[in-house]
């Protein structure tokens, strides 16, 4: 098993303990979480991700119509995208 010991160990996990004042419990609420920058950092640094996210909208048609599949084909993505993009030009001061 020591090729296990040459994997990229990725972002690290953190944990707090969650106190909620008036409720007392037999034990402790304790909340695991990982930084969500270092997990983007992580997932865009391994090649075997990297190469192959998706972030653009995209439109699949068939001879039956439109094709929901996924979030990036929904009408949604493509919404948010293009009003995104616009808010994004006019804030950097490239609106045609």
């Amino acid at each position: 098993m020591g090729w296990v010991n040459t994997l990229p160990l990725g972002p690290k996990w953190h944990s707090t303990v969650l106190q909620v004042e008036g409720y007392a419990t037999t034990d402790p609420i304790r909340l695991f979480w990982r930084d969500a920058a270092e997990v983007v950092a992580s997932l865009f640094g391994d090649p075997i991700f990297g190469a192959d996210m998706m972030f653009d909208p995209i439109k699949v048609t068939t001879h039956l119509g439109r094709e929901y599949s996924e979030w990036f084909s929904a009408k949604e993505a493509h919404r948010i995208q293009v009003g995104f993009s616009g808010v994004l030009n006019l804030y950097m001061g490239t609106e045609r």
